[in-house]
């Protein structure tokens, strides 16, 4: 089972919270009660879908990713949450980004549009992890932005996902064909809310 390999990560959101007990509590879950299952909903006309378990919309957010064979999500960033991630069935690329530290890019991202300033033409690729049934990791936009997909021709996969605190909206990133970054902002969406379809 692999863990974060940063011993001493830092966290990005202004929450002050016990990382090592949050990642401990993911990594420790016994998928095999399959008490997971009562969350899943797949959506064959989405990539994937967002399944929410629970939240206090203060301090956390946990939700269960169900992802469609050769499907994946967009880049992107995840608000100044940190956002912890299991893999509890299939497999799972996650690729991550350098997340640029331009002013000029940044003030994009809050207005959200296209960066064609000349000085940015994409995200350099820092890592590519295949994670596997029981691999636990976890992100903020301190450490990058990243992707994942679900790159098997037939088996859906399926990953938990815990954010903390919660975040209603984050920034994709997708270059164009005329070499523009567009960037987009996205609403926080669920498929389905306690195991109910919305």
């Amino acid at each position: 089972m692999k863990i974060q390999d940063d011993p001493h990560p830092k966290p990005s959101c202004k929450k002050v919270y016990d990382h090592d007990k949050i990642e401990l509590l993911i990594k420790n879950y016994d998928a095999s009660l399959n008490e997971w299952k009562r969350y899943q909903y797949w959506n064959p006309k989405e990539e994937y879908t967002r399944n929410l378990i629970a939240t206090d919309n203060k301090h956390f957010t946990l939700m269960l990713l169900c992802w469609n064979p050769k499907m994946g999500s967009p880049i992107h960033n995840h608000s100044g949450c940190d956002c912890f991630m299991r893999i509890i069935k299939g497999e799972i690329i996650e690729t991550r980004y350098v997340y640029p530290k331009d002013d000029k890019f940044h003030k994009k991202i809050v207005e959200a549009g296209s960066v064609d300033d000349g000085k940015w033409s994409g995200l350099d690729v820092i890592q590519e992890s295949k994670l596997v049934e029981g691999d636990v990791r976890w992100i903020n936009d301190m450490m990058g932005v990243h992707k994942m997909e679900n790159e098997h021709e037939v088996e859906g996969s399926v990953t938990m996902h815990c954010y903390i605190p919660p975040y209603a909206v984050c920034h994709t990133f997708e270059k164009k064909k005329d070499g523009k970054m567009e960037i987009e902002e996205s609403e926080m969406s669920y498929a389905t809310e306690h195991g109910n379809i919305k």
